[in-house]
């Protein structure tokens, strides 16, 4: 049994089919008493690169999308359940992971991943900052 008093530790990682890493981490802390905050973090750091981007399939040159972005940019879903009982927080811990497993696995293993995230983090940069210029 793990018990994560505040700290990041890494539960697995996994190379996927497009080249990124996923990092599946337990970043649980303890409460007070018996009490735990069970908090499960998938993250994949994403490089705007052109190694992962290709040229064709971006609006902008890739150093534009970089300075609007920064290098690398991180995907990180959390799954977190309150003042779980310390008996139960392995078993939550791997219900979540198992969850984020079955749901997201598939499309974060695809091949246009990378480009796809890159682009929609990219058009919601985008949108922001038009909002904003037109107020």
């Amino acid at each position: 049994m793990i018990h994560n008093t505040g700290t990041q530790a890494p539960l697995e990682t996994i190379q996927l089919d497009n080249g990124l890493e996923l990092q599946l981490i337990d970043a649980s802390r303890k409460l007070i008493g018996d009490r735990w905050r069970v908090r499960f973090v998938a993250r994949i750091s994403v490089p705007v690169s052109t190694d992962n981007l290709p040229a064709d399939q971006l609006p902008e040159p890739i150093e534009a999308i970089r300075a609007m972005l920064g290098d690398p940019i991180i995907y990180e879903y959390v799954g977190e359940r309150n003042f779980v009982d310390a008996s139960d927080k392995d078993d939550i811990l791997a219900q979540e992971r198992s969850s984020f497993m079955e749901n997201a696995f598939i499309y974060l293993n695809r091949s246009d991943f990378p480009v796809r995230f890159v682009l929609s983090r990219y058009r919601s940069k985008a949108e922001e900052k038009s909002w904003r210029t037109e107020y």
